[in-house]
C-alpha cells in the first residue's frame, strides 16, 4: 500500500462522562455537555482497541489510529516501532476532576505479563488549571509495605478515610506543574484539577479505594484491591512536581523538559513568533495549551492552532513551522526514550 502524502493528523475527539468529572473542559474545548454525566475525560490520541480515535480529514479520513499504525508504519512511526500489538504507543487525554478519582495503581511490564488481559501503564500529567487548594496523591510513604497499605485501605473502605493519612503522599498542585507517574505508583487525582495526561497505550487500572461513592449507574464501582497490591512498588523514591527549565530554541521559542522516561518524552514550549522544527524521523503529538497560531508543513494548508488543539505529526512530516499570532504555550510528546 502506497504511503499517503505527509500531513498533520487531526483526530476526532472522544468525550467520556465520568462520575468524578468537572465543568472546565466543556467551555475550554467548546464541548456540548453530555446528558449522561459531567465530562471527565476527552481522548485525543488513542489506539486502544475498541476505543481508537479516527482521522478527521485528509487522505486518511475515517481510518482509526490503530489501522494507520499497522498499514502505514514507516510513514507514521519512522525510526520507532509500533506497540507490541501493532498499535500507536501513546494515549493522550484531557482530564477534569470535579471530584476525587479513585486511589489506584497501574501495572508495570512484569505485573501486566502475569495478568491476563492487562497492559502496562506509565503516565505523566501536565496541570492546566487548579483550584487554589487543589492537591493530588502520588506515592506511598517510604516505610509502607503491602500489609500496611492493605490495612489502611481496608480501614478506609470501612468508613475511616483518615487511615490513609501518612500512608499515601499528597502534593499541592498549580497550573504548569508536571508529574511523572511510573507504573506501580499509588496515585489519585483529586477534585479541582484539569490536566493533560500522556501515557502508554493501556486502559488497565486497578482501584484500591473509591471513597465510598456510587458510579453513574448508581452502583458502587468495582475495586481490584488484591491486583493493585500486587502491582505496587513499595519503597520507591517519592516523585514531586516538575517545573521545566526553559532553554532558547532559535530567537522566538523556548523549550523545557517535563518528563524523560523510557516510554516517552514530554516537553513544554513557549513560542512568540516563528519557529522551525522537525519530527526527526519519529512521530510527535502537539498539544496547544494557550495562545493562537498556525502550523505549516510542506504544501498543505496551514493548520490553525488554539487552546485544546491536538495534532499527531507523523514521522514523514519532517520539517514544519509554527507561527504564533499571540504568545503560544504548547506541549510536544514523542514515544520512546530520549535520543
Amino acid at each position: 500500500m502506497s504511503a499517503p502524502a505527509a500531513y498533520p493528523l487531526s483526530l476526532r475527539r472522544e468525550v467520556l462522562p465520568k462520575v468524578w468529572g468537572g465543568t472546565r473542559l466543556g467551555p475550554w474545548l467548546g464541548l456540548e455537555t453530555p446528558s449522561d454525566g459531567p465530562v471527565g475525560e476527552t481522548w485525543e490520541v488513542s489506539a486502544v482497541p475498541g476505543q481508537a480515535t479516527t482521522v478527521a480529514d485528509g487522505e486518511l479520513e475515517g481510518m482509526d489510529l490503530g489501522q494507520v499504525c499497522r498499514e502505514h508504519t514507516d510513514w507514521l512511526m519512522g525510526r520507532l516501532p509500533c506497540d507490541v500489538d501493532g498499535s500507536f504507543p501513546l494515549l493522550v487525554k484531557f482530564l477534569d476532576t470535579g471530584r476525587d478519582l479513585s486511589l489506584q495503581v497501574h501495572p508495570d511490564d512484569a505485573a501486566a505479563a502475569a495478568m491476563k488481559g492487562a497492559r502496562p501503564k506509565t503516565e505523566a500529567w501536565y496541570v492546566l488549571d487548579a483550584d487554589d487548594d487543589a492537591e493530588l496523591i502520588l506515592g506511598t510513604a517510604e516505610d509502607v509495605d503491602r500489609a500496611g497499605l492493605a490495612a489502611a485501605v481496608a480501614a478506609a473502605e470501612g468508613g475511616d478515610p483518615s487511615a490513609l493519612d501518612g500512608v499515601v503522599v499528597r502534593h499541592p498542585v498549580a497550573p504548569g506543574d508536571g508529574f511523572l507517574v511510573p507504573a506501580g505508583t499509588v496515585h489519585a487525582l483529586l477534585g479541582g484539577v484539569s490536566l493533560v495526561e500522556v501515557q502508554q497505550t493501556s486502559d488497565t487500572t486497578f482501584r484500591l479505594h473509591d471513597w465510598g461513592r456510587m458510579g453513574l449507574d448508581g452502583r458502587p464501582r468495582a475495586l481490584q484491591v488484591d491486583e493493585a497490591l500486587d502491582c505496587v512498588h513499595y519503597g520507591a523514591p517519592l516523585l514531586g512536581p516538575v517545573r521545566p527549565l526553559m532553554e532558547p530554541v532559535g530567537d522566538n521559542a523556548q523549550r523545557g523538559a517535563v518528563v524523560r522516561c523510557r516510554h516517552f518524552t514530554l516537553d513544554h514550549w513557549a513560542i512568540d513568533g516563528s519557529v522551525q522544527l522537525t519530527t526527526g524521523r519519529a512521530p510527535r503529538v502537539l498539544i496547544v495549551v494557550e495562545g493562537e497560531g498556525v502550523l505549516e508543513a510542506g504544501d498543505g494548508e496551514p493548520r490553525p492552532l488554539g487552546p485544546g488543539t491536538v495534532l499527531l505529526l507523523p514521522a514523514a512530516l519532517g520539517v514544519h513551522e509554527i507561527r504564533s499570532s499571540t504568545p503560544l504555550t504548547a506541549l510536544t510528546c514523542v514515544p520512546g526514550p530520549p535520543v
